[in-house]
């Protein structure tokens, strides 16, 4: 072999090494991703809570308090959440941000009289959860713009 010269053995090995970072990267790109949209999921489960333990504290208050709540984090074009209240004493929390699709549910600790809703979008993302008094003469908590 002459001087300058490179073996094929060597040109293999480079091949091999080259392949095996490609998929590093590909790989840590791929998980960078995965973990983006689980960092936006554990946001939104923690927003969800958030609304839970105010809807308590809303009513454990009395009627007549509201508390106005925003989203932790930006909604972007295309992006939207929808806040629900239900009678069976839960927060269902349906989200679509950026291209994908989250449901959220947290049990409730105070009872729900009537079924509320609220519908978050880019430029339009308060909401208040509000304390009446319902018809039976108890408290009722409601979302609303």
């Amino acid at each position: 072999m002459k001087r300058g010269q490179i073996s094929l053995d060597l040109l293999f090995a480079l091949v091999l090494v080259s392949l095996t970072v490609l998929g590093l990267i590909v790989s840590g790109a791929s998980q960078t991703e995965e973990m983006k949209t689980l960092g936006r999921g554990m946001e939104l489960k923690v927003f969800v809570v958030d609304i839970r333990d105010s809807v308590a504290k809303v009513y454990a208050s009395g009627p007549g308090i509201t508390l106005q709540k925003k989203p932790p984090f930006q909604l972007y074009p295309g992006d939207w959440i929808n806040i629900t209240l239900t009678t069976n004493q839960t927060v269902v929390v349906n989200a679509q941000l950026n291209g994908k699709h989250y449901l959220v549910i947290q049990r409730l600790q105070v009872p729900v009289f009537s079924q509320s809703s609220v519908l978050l979008t880019p430029g339009n993302d308060t909401f208040e959860i509000t304390s009446m008094t319902s018809p039976d003469g108890g408290i009722s908590v409601v979302l609303q713009r």
